[in-house]
């Protein structure tokens, strides 16, 4: 018993113990334990020796071992590589559905994640984007909603632009296309032609101090500054102006009156993962009549209102003081079947817009939260499939591979290195998948 616990102690002490200090321990231990042996008996002196080598298992005796990999030599590498290929070449089906079957999901696999990245990287160009939200109503009928859009009225615009010090800059954007105005362009001739098909803004002097879209031509603190101000996006200026619009006339017809704007600067295409896509943006005088022609009044509606904070943490605040506003101004309501209806403003995050708004009045269909993520476990679960599928013909070649692992044993091969000749098979199958799936 002596002898076996000796034994297992001191195979013990060996594995972590340097070479230099292993025989000066060895001695004192065996030596302790011999005196223990006859102070307190063959038990106690046993679990006490085990106790005193335990002791030295500690950092400062480990790490003055010097640890030692033994890295595989390049010839035993190319060796197994030649095998690997010379096991795909004669099982060509097995080897060909294994490659193409990874190759296919690792392409798939790709081909979504660059979807869900693309969805998830919306309106992301702008600066400081997580500072941005836009401003929705929330209409309410006894307790019911009757209404939930982006547009908001024209009293509460008015007051984010003055009264919130909190809010940085605030902007109201109108958006209008081909469908339902008609522009003519200044051509080289100084004749106005129709412009054919275009998406359109009317905005505000602070819709630069909101958003970043970048400008090929033109100050953003400048190019609407002064009413009447028009900035049109690069390909437009190519189309119609051969890229040189500056200073050019647009007459825009809305069904009763003919305004002018002149060109002031030239936008860069609204990149693809932005939520607002337009060609186009005109600057008119400040709005002081409502579509009825009469004074434009606390509760007439607006525009989609975007506002930049200070503090992104200040939102859930403000959405409290805009409510109170709205509930403090009811009396200013025209209609008198509007007393009954309760309006909410909820700030939504301009990264969240494209995914999680669903509203009426949106610039165009959002996406769809709930599909991009379908969409991400759908790729983890083809990528499992494959490796599984992998797996499983490796499994059925096993019979194969055993026998030529016992050969390789007879004839001397290490255990180490069998397992670098199986990783290595492995490493090229899944090598070769991504080369082809690239």
């Amino acid at each position: 018993m002596e002898s076996k616990t000796i034994r297992f102690v001191l195979k013990f002490l060996k594995r972590f113990c340097p070479d230099h200090l292993y025989e000066e321990i060895e001695g004192d231990l065996i030596q302790k334990f011999a005196r223990d042996v006859g102070k307190f008996g063959e038990r106690k002196a046993r679990m006490k020796l085990i106790w005193n080598t335990c002791r030295f298992f500690r950092p400062e005796i480990i790490f003055r071992n010097k640890f030692s990999v033994k890295p595989t030599p390049l010839y035993m590498l190319r060796t197994n590589v030649i095998l690997a290929r010379r096991n795909m070449t004669r099982n060509k089906v097995f080897s060909s559905i294994n490659v193409l079957g990874l190759s296919a999901s690792i392409v798939v696999t790709i081909l979504i994640l660059q979807y869900v990245r693309f969805q998830l990287s919306y309106d992301d160009f702008h600066l400081q984007p997580e500072n941005i939200y836009r401003v929705s109503t929330k209409v309410m009928l006894q307790n019911e909603v009757i209404n939930h859009e982006t547009n908001t009225y024209e009293g509460i615009t008015a007051a984010l632009k003055e009264d919130f010090p909190g809010i940085q800059a605030a902007t109201s954007v109108y958006a209008f296309n081909s469908d339902n105005n008609f522009i003519r362009y200044e051509g080289d001739e100084k004749r106005l032609s129709p412009l054919q098909t275009f998406k359109a803004l009317d905005v505000d002097s602070s819709f630069f101090n909101v958003f970043s879209f970048p400008l090929v031509a033109g100050n953003p603190t400048a190019v609407l500054k002064d009413p009447y101000s028009a900035l049109i996006s690069e390909s437009l200026s190519i189309q119609y102006f051969s890229g040189n619009p500056i200073d050019k006339i647009l007459e825009v017809y809305d069904g009763e009156e003919h305004i002018r704007y002149r060109i002031t600067g030239v936008l860069k295409n609204i990149p693809l993962h932005s939520h607002i896509k337009f060609d186009l943006v005109v600057r008119g005088k400040e709005k002081d009549k409502n579509f009825l022609k009469s004074d434009i009044g606390f509760w007439d509606w607006g525009g989609q209102t975007y506002i930049r904070l200070q503090d992104p943490q200040d939102a859930g605040a403000l959405e409290s003081k805009l409510n109170y506003l709205a509930i403090s101004n009811n009396g200013l309501k025209k209609d008198k079947d509007d007393y009954g209806r309760v309006s909410k403003f909820i700030l939504q995050p301009l990264s969240d817009i494209h995914l999680f708004s669903h509203l009426s009045g949106e610039f165009e269909a959002n996406g769809s939260a709930v599909l991009v993520y379908a969409l991400l476990a759908l790729g983890g679960i083809i990528i499992i499939i494959a490796w599984v599928n992998y797996i499983n013909l490796s499994t059925a070649m096993a019979d194969e591979k055993i026998k030529s692992i016992g050969i390789r044993k007879v004839i001397g091969a290490s255990r180490a290195g069998l397992v670098a000749q199986l990783l290595t098979e492995s490493a090229v199958f899944n090598i070769l998948a991504v080369v082809i799936s690239i």
